[in-house]
C-alpha cells in the first residue's frame, strides 16, 4: 500500500516531468486506496447477482406476506358477513316481538272495551235491583214483615244467582 508521503514524492516528480497540471491530472486518476480494495467489473457483476437474488427473495417473501394478508382479509370479510347475517336475524326477531306486542296491545284494548261493557251491564243490574228493592219495600208494607222478609231473601238470592250467572256467562263469552 502506498503511503501519503510516497504519493507526495510521486506528485513532485511528476510535476517536474509533466508540469503542475499534468501531475495533478495524473494523481487525480490514481486511487488513494490499495488496488486490491478497488472493485472490478467481475466484482460488480457478482454484487449485482447477489443483490438480484436478495431482491427476488424479498419479492417472494412480500408476495407470500401479501397473500397471507389477503387471505386474512377474506376470512374477516366472511366473518363480517356472518355477523351481518346474525344482526339481520336479530332485527327480524325484534320485528316479530314488535308485532306480538302490537297484537297484545290490540287484545288488551279489546279486553278494556269488554270490561267497560261488563261494568255498564253491572251498573244496569244494580239500578234494576234498586228498582226492585223499592217495589219490595212496597210489598213489605202491604204484607207481613216476616212473610215479606222471607220472600225478599228468596228473591234476593234468586236475583244474585241470576246476576252471578249472567256475569259468568258474560265473562265466558269474552274468554
Amino acid at each position: 500500500m502506498v503511503t501519503e508521503p510516497e504519493r507526495h514524492r510521486l506528485y513532485e516528480r511528476l510535476n517536474d516531468v509533466l508540469g503542475e497540471e499534468g501531475a495533478g491530472t495524473l494523481m487525480a486518476m490514481l486511487p488513494r486506496q490499495p488496488v486490491e480494495e478497488l472493485a472490478t467489473r467481475a466484482d460488480l457483476a457478482e454484487l449485482e447477482s447477489r443483490l438480484e437474488t436478495r431482491i427476488e427473495r424479498l419479492r417472494s417473501e412480500m408476495q407470500a406476506g401479501f397473500a397471507t394478508i389477503e387471505l386474512r382479509f377474506s376470512e374477516m370479510e366472511t366473518r363480517f358477513a356472518h355477523i351481518d347475517q346474525r344482526f339481520a336475524q336479530v332485527d327480524q326477531r325484534f320485528a316479530e316481538i314488535d308485532q306480538r306486542f302490537a297484537e297484545m296491545y290490540s287484545l288488551f284494548a279489546g279486553l278494556e272495551s269488554k270490561f267497560a261493557d261488563l261494568e255498564s251491564r253491572f251498573a244496569g243490574l244494580e239500578s234494576r235491583f234498586a228498582g226492585r228493592e223499592s217495589r219490595f219495600a212496597e210489598l213489605e208494607s202491604s204484607m207481613g214483615k216476616f212473610h215479606w222478609k222471607m220472600w225478599l231473601m228468596i228473591l234476593t238470592n234468586i236475583a244474585t244467582a241470576a246476576a252471578v250467572a249472567s256475569a259468568i256467562v258474560g265473562v265466558a263469552k269474552f274468554l
